[in-house]
């Protein structure tokens, strides 16, 4: 057994071999933990190779999937790690591969992160058609700013003919004022040639509060005030203000199951008074780490359809998706 004597803020690691050092971690990047030691230095330790982390420091860690950082300490209890914020949430860390990075300080403003996700799924909703959706997510983020891109897709062809297609991309800029409140602004751009109207783009700005962002889940919500124009196939558009409540929610079910929930309303504030409403929820089941099963629901409500048109449309997808 490796045991060294050092002052009572020393931190712990319990390796698979039964060994045990004592030191201070400094970093952990690429799956190796950096810990110096007062007998060796600073060495790599192969996460794979280490069974428990306890730490007398509160460290940056962040989280695979997740786009940001937070103050977390490691506690050992039976063997198994546990980590606990500064609000006195407490965590298993059931797998250390999910660590993606861990700072003793504070993480540069100007370091970028990227992370992201991309869902390929086939529709099983319209019958005979052949259809094809894809759906995805890229965060760009330091640590007062966030920018999230995320789009869809979709296609149906019969008989050798595309019939309908469908196109949404939205970018949201986050600029966080504290630990939970940010600026917003936010745009949007969808097309879809079997609805009506055809074409909406909306854009504007707000306020929003993450309200978590742990490891086994997270919780955000946003205001905005937008402007909202709609064009419609016989060539006609419309332009109003509306107010536009976004919310993303993700939880962690079991070991390898993940539930996943995006939606926005958009309120046309005037006369009218039309809620047009936008969801997606998903079913994760992991495969690997970056690799998961995903089972696919989108909503779309309109209570104020253009003349033909339907209130509500539906699909429902499964097929795979790729984080990172």
């Amino acid at each position: 057994m490796l045991l060294a004597a050092l002052p009572v803020s020393a931190d712990t690691l319990w390796l698979t071999n039964n060994d045990i050092i004592r030191g201070q971690v400094k970093e952990m990047t690429d799956g190796e933990l950096h810990f110096t030691t007062p007998w060796g230095g600073t060495v790599e330790v192969d996460l794979r190779y280490v069974r428990a982390l306890e730490t007398e420091q509160l460290l940056w860690v962040r989280m695979k999937g997740q786009n940001t950082f937070r103050l977390m300490k490691f506690d050992q209890k039976g063997g198994k790690t546990w980590m606990l914020d500064n609000q006195g949430n407490e965590t298993e860390l059931d797998d250390k591969q999910k660590l993606a990075r861990l700072l003793n300080n504070e993480p540069d403003e100007e370091q970028w992160l990227f992370s992201g996700h991309f869902n390929v799924g086939f529709d099983t909703e319209r019958g005979d058609e052949d259809e094809f959706s894809t759906s995805g997510q890229v965060n760009v983020q330091d640590r007062v700013n966030r920018n999230i891109i995320n789009w869809k897709t979709y296609y149906s062809r019969e008989d050798g003919r595309t019939n309908d297609r469908e196109f949404k991309i939205s970018y949201d800029y986050n600029r966080f004022v504290d630990e939970h409140w940010y600026l917003l602004g936010n745009s949007l751009w969808q097309y879809d040639n079997s609805e009506s109207p055809e074409e909406t783009v909306a854009g504007g700005g707000g306020m929003g509060y993450q309200f978590w962002d742990r490891p086994d889940g997270a919780l955000k919500m946003d205001l905005a005030l937008n402007s909202l124009w709609e064009n419609y196939p016989n060539d006609s558009n419309e332009q109003h203000m509306a107010l536009r409540w976004g919310v993303n929610y993700s939880q962690k079910l079991w070991d390898n199951l993940s539930f996943h929930q995006d939606w926005v309303l958009f309120r046309r504030l005037g006369g009218k008074k039309q809620w047009l409403l936008d969801t997606t929820t998903s079913l994760r089941l992991s495969i690997t780490d970056n690799l998961w099963f995903n089972l696919q629901l989108d909503f779309d409500y309109d209570n104020k359809p253009a003349e033909d048109s339907y209130r509500s449309d539906h699909s429902f997808s499964f097929g795979l998706g790729y984080g990172w």
